[in-house]
């Protein structure tokens, strides 16, 4: 239904049967500070300033040479703010605006929001909620990616259970990933373009933080205790990410670089144990696959440190998910052995401990809450 408008008057039931003996309420049209909605019907000069069709029809003295009918201008809408310096007005709504739909989404803020874009024309408006991810609880499970499916881990009998997948719904997988004891999230690294950190809640859901300006799959991964989030590629170029709660730097690059592992060495993954001083560390496989070797990643000189000679452990001694622990051990998954087996810091000494087998694995990469208690101590 369209609305008739006089300069001091709105019925939208009157009935105006076009013509030249209502031009003199076709003069009063609204000229003045006024935003307009005509549904139905309608149309406007270039200028928008006048109303030019009625569905009844008449003719517009501002373009007398043109005459509208019903028939001519049926189901048009015309959206039109007309201004004027001397008159001024409250707006006019002509017909009340189509429902809204509701959107929620996940996000990377930490409070809920809530955004309004209101209707344009024949288009609804649209609530938007984005509400926070859930937070996990610092629980002694472990967390494995692999490809784009995050896993629960039960670390000393093996047993798994999917959270979710695919975590990420592009294409690429997610690795390198770190738990934040700061805020209870894992953080993981894309490896395909476009190489963004991600966040990941607690149940799968994932939100991206920021690009890390990379080209690198980077394969390794944890967040320490001063919330920096650590990936390198295989021991290699490394980079260092903001990650403390607040900061106006999160999610920004602090440093990055590149370092050198002893000659044949490769890393899979690697991890911040607390008590562990300034290291990250890591159980590196040589050359020829027949060693295990702990090495650390100084913080502060970003070189590397040969530690412990495990010798042979297990499979090809490729341990691609690692699960610190608060007392002073590493627990490893070697990825084609299927097995989990607990190191020793060098600070603690001793040999490598066979905990339990469990699936294999590849494409991979381990966290955990490292102030959660020891694991063998509450399963």
């Amino acid at each position: 239904m369209a609305a008739r408008f006089s300069a001091d008057h709105y019925d939208p039931n009157s009935n105006w049967d076009g013509g030249d003996r209502h031009r003199d309420r076709q003069d009063a049209l609204p000229l003045h500070n006024r935003h307009i909605t005509i549904l139905g019907c309608g149309n406007v000069d270039d200028h928008c300033n006048a109303v030019q069709c009625w569905p009844n029809g008449y003719r517009n003295r501002r373009n007398s040479n043109k005459l509208y009918n019903h028939d001519g201008c049926r189901d048009r809408v015309v959206r039109c703010d007309i201004h004027s310096p001397t008159i001024r007005s409250s707006p006019i709504i002509v017909q009340t605006p189509p429902g809204y739909t509701t959107t929620t989404t996940g996000y990377a803020g930490s409070l809920t929001t809530t955004t309004t874009v209101p209707p344009s024309g024949t288009v609804q408006g649209t609530v938007i909620v984005q509400t926070p991810l859930p937070t996990l609880n610092c629980d002694p499970s472990g967390y494995l990616i692999q490809g784009s499916t995050l896993i629960r881990v039960n670390i000393t009998t093996g047993s798994q259970v999917i959270v979710k997948t695919p975590v990420w719904p592009g294409p690429g997988n997610v690795n390198a990933i770190g738990y934040n004891v700061a805020d209870n999230f894992l953080y993981g690294a894309l490896s395909q373009a476009p190489f963004n950190l991600i966040r990941i809640a607690a149940n799968g859901d994932a939100s991206s933080i920021s690009p890390l300006n990379t080209t690198l799959a980077y394969n390794c991964g944890d967040v320490d205790d001063r919330s920096s989030f650590w990936a390198t590629y295989n021991g290699g170029a490394w980079t260092q990410i903001d990650l403390v709660p607040g900061s106006a730097n999160f999610g920004k690059l602090i440093a990055g670089g590149t370092a050198t592992l002893p000659a044949g060495y490769t890393v899979y993954d690697w991890v911040y144990v607390p008590g562990g001083g300034d290291y990250l560390y890591a159980l590196a496989q040589n050359s020829d696959k027949s060693k295990s070797i702990m090495v650390g990643f100084s913080r502060t000189t970003k070189t590397w440190m040969e530690m412990t000679n495990f010798n042979y452990v297990a499979g090809s001694n490729q341990w691609g998910a690692l699960y610190a622990s608060d007392d002073g051990y590493i627990f490893g998954s070697e990825n084609n052995a299927g097995v989990i087996w607990r190191f020793p810091l060098p600070s603690k000494g001793g040999n490598a401990t066979f905990i339990t087998g469990c699936p294999k694995s590849s494409q991979n990469d381990g966290a955990r809450c490292a102030k959660a208690a020891a694991p063998l101590f509450l399963y």
